[in-house]
């Protein structure tokens, strides 16, 4: 991992599955688990082989699922490493092959966290990695580099114009009034229903990002009562050609107009028909 060994990763495979052959196969095996479609292994190491395929974005995928696991990232952000002596060697110090981790280097890049580089003749310069800063989890993946130092460049620049560009928002939060609707046969403190969002909104966006309003589809709402809490539609954000839906909710009962309160309305107008008539009647006797 620290310096492109062969050897190591052959033995490792040996070691693992008894051959190279069954290794490979067990790379591709969790290559399907991974759903990962576009690559094909047929040794551990990289060495060229018709055979032995992948893209920029397998790559990517492949190094998002290392990542996860806190042994490989470890031993993927070592800077150096030493082989204790042996019989047939003294002590073996090797730097990692990517200058981004070495704080003496104009490549020298802080947020890495992981990375590992590569090279056969055909695929030329490699480089996948990982990185994070400002709360944003950032991978890299160069291919085909004519010169060994442009990779590191180039993955330099691309993280440093993601975390300048690029941020996790919020958008909209639970409970931001949407739009409000009159309901019908509602009573008079209750028939304003404010419609609200039903969850939060966070998404990866550009930083430049301006406000945005969304489109809102309600359900027909013919009449009370309706029930705090009740989906009452849906907001829908486009963002970096993304769709998000969000369930919007009634921020408030709306109660239903009384049957009894009906009763009582008709009788004061009965009750002020007859008032007037009276007094039409009284001033003609006059």
């Amino acid at each position: 991992m620290v310096y492109s060994a062969n050897d190591a990763a052959n033995v490792l495979a040996f070691h693992m599955a008894g051959s190279i052959p069954n290794f490979a196969a067990q790379m591709n095996a969790k290559l399907q688990e991974l759903n990962i479609k576009n690559t094909h292994f047929t040794n551990p190491s990289g060495i060229h082989d018709v055979n032995h395929y992948s893209t920029a974005y397998d790559i990517a995928l492949l190094m998002k699922y290392c990542v996860s696991n806190t042994t490989f990232q470890k031993y993927a952000s070592l800077k150096s490493c030493e082989i204790s002596a042996t019989n047939l060697s003294d002590i073996r110090k090797y730097n990692n092959t990517n200058p981004m981790l070495n704080p003496d280097s104009q490549y020298y890049y802080p947020s890495l966290l992981a990375t590992k580089t590569g090279f056969t003749t055909p695929a030329k310069y490699c480089l996948a990695s990982y990185a994070k800063e400002n709360n944003l989890s950032m991978i890299c993946v160069i291919l085909h580099s004519e010169e060994s130092l442009n990779r590191f460049n180039e993955t330099k620049q691309l993280f440093q114009y993601a975390a300048k560009s690029f941020s996790f928002q919020d958008i909209a939060k639970k409970g931001d009034i949407i739009t409000q609707i009159t309901v019908q046969d509602a009573t008079p403190d209750t028939q304003n229903l404010d419609i609200v969002l039903n969850d939060n909104l966070n998404v990866l966006a550009r930083s430049d990002l301006d406000s945005l309003s969304p489109q809102i589809t309600l359900k027909n709402i013919p009449s009370a009562p309706v029930a705090k809490g009740e989906i009452v539609g849906t907001a829908t954000y486009t963002i970096d050609d993304q769709t998000y839906s969000i369930d919007l909710v009634a921020a408030n009962d709306v109660i239903k107009k009384s049957s009894y309160i009906y009763f009582i309305i008709a009788l004061l107008c009965l009750f002020a028909i007859l008032l007037l008539l009276r007094s039409v009647k009284t001033k003609r006797k006059k």
